[in-house]
């Protein structure tokens, strides 16, 4: 921990004089060397002994070693060239992960949504739309309330590469009513709903109210579909941390809220930049919405 000095070496005896500012900047220096609560930076490599516990993000830029049990509540990032070893046992409830180049999208009220970058988006029939509303702070999509409409968005066509592996992380949700409704979260060459014959190559989370009661993995080559249920049943109105880690092989693993759900060996195949794209559809003469707060991907540099 690097902390600024109140005085400046050579003090001598009697020399007692000091500052309310200076005594001030003492009293930070202690508080973020003992328990971190000021915040500040740790650099080069550090060794923590005990047990500690971490309720927010955990950043090593050097080597990190902990010779005790470790509880983290939400994620560590390590990046390029450092390292991280903790003692055992330890919890993780987060996620801990090399640290390369990174795509994150967060929705904010008052951006309208074609201001995001690379913006491709439209619906089937007039009533469907698009909006960012607050509370959270989510993009929110309406699919229109005539039966098959749609309503697809994608963005940032050259930001993911197939051949590199990739993960990717969103929080989701279908909100109203998960009846008569298909719902994807895909990353894809086009800007659809990834289905059989489709001609596209992706990888995705979805959902088809007349097929599913669960969050489904889903894998697109070309012409063949695969749909791998995760046993993790959908809720309406209830927020998701989807994470889905994408292998050279075109393996993915699918983890939600934290906890591995299902995977499947063989998904994407080819090569090509793919994009981030949301899908929500009504299967009857009501609308339904789904509703994305974050999106991020995590790839190799060379990507």
């Amino acid at each position: 921990m690097t902390n600024s000095r109140a005085k400046p070496s050579g003090w001598t005896d009697n020399n007692t004089s000091i500052s309310a500012a200076q005594i001030n900047t003492i009293d930070v220096n202690q508080a973020r060397s003992v328990d971190g609560a000021g915040g500040g930076t740790y650099s080069g490599a550090i060794v923590w002994t005990g047990t500690h516990e971490f309720d927010s993000t955990l950043q090593a830029d050097g080597a990190a070693t902990f010779n005790a049990a470790v509880t983290l509540s939400d994620s560590v990032q390590v990046d390029s060239g450092s390292t991280f070893t903790v003692g055992s046992p330890s919890t993780f409830t987060g996620y801990i992960r090399q640290h390369y180049s990174t795509y994150r999208q967060e929705f904010y009220p008052g951006i309208w949504p074609t201001d995001y970058p690379g913006w491709n988006e439209g619906g089937t029939g007039g009533s469907a739309s698009i909006a960012v509303v607050p509370s959270p702070s989510r993009l929110l999509m309406l699919s229109g309330a005539t039966a098959t409409n749609n309503y697809v968005t994608g963005f940032d066509n050259n930001k993911v590469e197939i051949a590199n592996g990739f993960d990717f992380e969103f929080v989701a949700m279908i909100e109203g009513s998960i009846s008569d409704v298909k719902w994807e979260v895909s990353v894809q060459n086009g800007v659809v709903e990834l289905t059989s014959g489709s001609g596209y190559h992706g990888v995705g989370v979805a959902f088809d109210s007349s097929i599913d009661t669960n969050w489904v993995l889903t894998g697109m080559s070309g012409t063949t579909l695969t749909r791998v249920d995760s046993g993790v049943a959908v809720v309406v109105d209830t927020p998701h941390r989807f994470r889905v880690e994408v292998g050279t092989d075109g393996s993915a693993a699918l983890f939600i809220d934290g906890a591995a759900a299902c995977t499947f060996g063989v998904g994407i195949i080819g090569v090509g930049r793919l994009r981030p794209v949301f899908f929500v559809e009504t299967q009857t003469s009501a609308d339904r919405t789904a509703s994305v707060e974050m999106f991020q991907v995590w790839q190799p540099a060379s990507a």
